[in-house]
């Protein structure tokens, strides 16, 4: 069997738990004996009921089953189930082409029909791609939340914000705000270069109209009056005809730095100044000691 099939698809089948339900019991035999081989686990019941306890304790990745069966029939197993997760994906097995079941299953959203008796390979066929849907919705989940945490990361780490091509303001992190002790609503739509001291709007224009990142360092003044230094990037942002729709604005918080190498100058400049100071005040001690020696020789 798995010669007939890919094994890129028979490989989504094994990371997949099924549960099976099936009330005629040579069927289910044969069937749980082809699957239990080929799915990561395999949970078989002969009745709606059984089914539906079966799905609440290990919630199984698809769910493949019978329409007539007592108890509860596969129909309205499957609805109960779809109250649950109405993600599930349901494959129903049949002999009986009754508009009423066709309706039903359409109604519950039925995932697919494998017609009785089953045909191993069909089956495993209609399995695996259900199978492979699974597996890449995972992976996208699993994306989403990466991308997530990356994107918490930056918004706690960067100060991020985005303009219109002529420097509005429409959009700032958390983080930016804080900085510049604003509101993030007292921000958006308020011109960029407001919040700038040095003019750095001539050379942004001409950066960004040539679509060029531009980096500068520049200083900035806070809401509250403090004087900052950010080290700022802007990326012009395209659409597809190459037309700017918006601009992506990075900054680093350099005022820390700036304030120690400003102190470290200053600490230097005393310290030359100092020394120099030493220095002549030698130099006119030396010259006395000169003329003392040349007094008593005389």
């Amino acid at each position: 069997m798995s010669g007939n099939l890919p094994n890129d698809l028979l490989k989504y089948i094994k990371e997949c738990k099924i549960l099976y339900v099936e009330d005629d019991i040579s069927a289910q035999e044969e069937i749980a004996f082809f699957l239990e081989k080929r799915a990561k686990e395999l949970f078989v019941a002969s009745n709606g009921e059984e089914g539906l306890e079966l799905f609440k304790k290990y919630r199984p990745d698809i769910v493949i089953t019978d329409i007539q069966m007592p108890k509860l029939n596969g129909l309205e197993m499957a609805s109960a189930i779809k109250e649950i997760d109405p993600e599930i994906p349901v494959i129903v097995t049949t002999a009986f082409t009754d508009s009423n079941y066709l309706f039903k299953a359409i109604e519950i959203e039925i995932s697919d029909y494998l017609p009785k008796p089953v045909d191993l390979l069909f089956m495993t066929e209609k399995i695996a791609k259900i199978a492979k849907n699974i597996f890449l919705k995972r992976e996208i989940k699993k994306t989403r939340r990466f991308l997530h945490q990356y994107q918490e990361a930056i918004d706690k780490s960067t100060l991020f914000l985005k303009t219109d091509k002529d420097g509005k303001i429409i959009f700032c992190n958390d983080t930016f705000a804080n900085l510049m002790k604003f509101d993030k609503d007292e921000l958006i739509d308020r011109d960029y270069f407001s919040l700038c001291i040095d003019n750095i709007k001539d050379k942004f224009t001409k950066e960004i109209k040539n679509k060029k990142s531009y980096e500068t360092i520049t200083r900035y003044k806070a809401k509250n009056g403090a004087l900052l230094y950010l080290k700022a990037t802007f990326t012009p942002i395209t659409d597809l005809k190459g037309n700017i729709i918006e601009i992506i604005a990075i900054h680093f918080d350099i005022t820390k730095i700036v304030e120690l190498t400003k102190e470290i100058y200053h600490t230097q400049t005393k310290l030359l100044f100092t020394l120099g100071e030493i220095m002549e005040s030698r130099s006119e001690e030396s010259s006395k000691d000169m003329g003392n020696i040349s007094i008593r020789n005389s």
